[in-house]
């Protein structure tokens, strides 16, 4: 069961990788059009979001089903890139970090509670 976890979701990581490396690697910050930077945050955050699918692919092989896995990586994956992108922009403060982590995790938890309440509903 690791093994197969590993091998589909490492060969997806490992390519995104090395588009991180391509990308950021051949493009210069401080001459990079301000249009740019949107995908290079997307390709940051699948990025993201892969390597937290892979760590919770591998730690909880018998834990939450896998589209619960998928979406609390998606939701760490968003919450970083988001902390990220302030950061990149100066934007990012203590008070701001206070916000937005415990309201992240209000969402995440809300997201669960309706798709629960339309599981039993149906």
């Amino acid at each position: 069961m690791i093994k197969q976890i590993l091998t589909q979701k490492s060969g997806r990581l490992a390519a995104l990788i090395m588009a991180d490396g391509l990308f950021f690697g051949l493009t210069d910050p401080l001459k990079l059009p301000s249009f740019m930077l949107f995908p290079a945050f997307v390709l940051l955050a699948a990025s993201l979001y892969a390597a937290f699918g892979l760590t919770l692919g591998i730690s909880n092989v018998h834990g939450p089903l896998p589209k619960t896995r998928r979406r609390i990586a998606a939701a760490f994956a968003v919450l970083l890139a988001g902390l990220i992108a302030l950061q990149t922009i100066g934007e990012l403060g203590a008070r701001d970090i206070i916000i937005l982590v415990p309201l992240a995790i209000l969402a995440s938890m809300y997201t669960s509670y309706n798709r629960e309440q339309r599981t039993i509903a149906s």
